[in-house]
């Protein structure tokens, strides 16, 4: 069987994003190639990533993101390190799906916001 799928490219503002569905094992290989020309060396880091894991999530980011990773991060400390984290969540959270989102964690901390504001 070939290997089959969709990809839509947009643009939002200055950013390009790519969705990519991916049909069998041949199109995922294929997909991780293309994953790494487009993000660089360093987009490895987020392939090891387990969400909802206690993993170091903000440090796993710094090192696919930010010049030197967490461990320059670190060496910076505050407000170096609180800095990058408020321009992360600055530019993630326009892509956030609140309603789709899979992590369980979220999902409990949605819907306590949506409990105090009376939503439901």
């Amino acid at each position: 069987m070939a290997a089959f799928g969709t990809a839509t490219i947009w643009m939002r503002g200055e950013v390009m994003h790519f969705e990519v569905l991916v049909e069998d094992a041949s199109g995922k290989i294929a997909l991780a190639h293309i994953i790494e020309k487009i993000l660089g060396p360093n987009g490895q880091v987020l392939n090891n990533y387990v969400q909802d894991s206690i993993c170091g999530t903000w440090e796993k980011l710094a090192d696919a993101v930010y010049p030197g990773g967490s461990q320059k991060l670190k060496q910076l400390g505050w407000p170096h390190t609180g800095k990058a984290k408020c321009e992360w969540a600055e530019k993630i959270s326009p892509y956030i799906n609140v309603d789709t989102n899979h992590s369980k964690s979220f999902q409990v901390f949605r819907h306590g916001i949506r409990h105090l504001a009376g939503m439901i």
